[in-house]
């Protein structure tokens, strides 16, 4: 028999100490077959159950699959990440590459896919002092990802490539070296109740890289985005509180507010920087109380 999953519980005022000195893993290989996994991980709750990364790890602090390509290897499709805090500790990673925090990757071109989504879920977490990005996702969706804080990550708080048909509640990105929330060539996904501030400070002039929030289509001319935003914000940021050249998003009381906030870091500073700026394929979007508030 071959075993179909299992979840990991974490015990309450436990702190893990995991290191992983592999460039590469395939999660679900079992012999000759590529077979998906139910797999979970399930502390007792943020700041209860911790999970630090040793320092010498590479790879990635959890992933679905070998982390040294991030489009094209097999991956378990089914994941269950709930209640714990997992730290980077990136002051210490002097023995070898910490990439990221978290990367849960299905390609859509797979042809091993059981079911054409991914279904899964990621609650209640801090995901903090990581090299590069805290959260990185790609592909399929149906997936939900809520109460989320990510912090202090040297990149991007989270990155989604291509995730499509998700939704993304009250989650936290602050003091990320670069933006907050950087969402690309997304659709039909929504992103509630979520924020993003104090980001940008190692974007340098890039404004990509020092905005809050990034939305593109990847060059589609409006046929992804169709993703909505709604009670999200942006508070202070290098650059742009949101650039946004992506189409056909809507957006719904949405706050900007300080960009441009002159404590991140030093001049030069990135430019044009607004509140809200809009460039390329951006101009098919729905806009309803949009407020934008200027540099303190």
């Amino acid at each position: 028999p071959v075993a179909n999953g299992g979840t990991v519980v974490l015990g309450p005022g436990k702190l893990y100490i995991v290191k992983n000195t592999q460039a590469r893993y395939d999660a679900c290989k079992w012999g000759a077959s590529t077979l998906p996994r139910h797999v979970g991980i399930v502390g007792a709750g943020t700041g209860q159950t911790g999970i630090a990364i040793a320092p010498g790890s590479i790879g990635y602090g959890i992933a679905n699959a070998g982390a040294s390509n991030s489009t094209a290897y097999a991956a378990d499709e089914k994941i269950l990440l709930e209640g714990f805090s997992l730290y980077g500790n990136r002051s210490y990673q002097t023995g070898g590459v910490q990439l990221g925090g978290v990367i849960y990757n299905v390609p859509l071109s797979a042809s091993w896919f059981t079911n054409v989504d991914c279904y899964a879920t990621m609650d209640n977490l801090v995901i903090s002092q990581f090299l590069s990005d805290g959260l990185t996702m790609h592909g399929r969706g149906e997936s939900h990802i809520s109460r989320l804080w990510l912090m202090n990550n040297s990149n991007r708080g989270l990155y989604t490539n291509g995730v499509q048909d998700t939704r993304f509640s009250s989650i936290n990105a602050g003091g990320n070296g670069w933006a907050g929330f950087y969402c690309y060539d997304n659709a039909s996904c929504s992103f509630n109740h979520c924020k993003s501030f104090y980001n940008g400070v190692g974007g340098g002039t890039d404004i990509y890289k020092t905005c809050n929030w990034y939305i593109g289509d990847g060059g589609h001319s409006y046929v992804k985005g169709t993703t909505m935003y709604t009670d999200c914000e942006a508070q202070e940021s290098r650059g742009s509180g949101w650039l946004i050249e992506g189409g056909l998003n809507s957006f719904s009381n949405i706050k900007s507010s300080d960009p441009r906030r002159t404590p991140i870091g030093s001049n030069p500073r990135p430019s044009p920087a607004a509140a809200l700026h809009i460039r390329g394929n951006g101009s098919n979007n729905t806009f309803s109380n949009f407020s934008c508030c200027p540099s303190l």
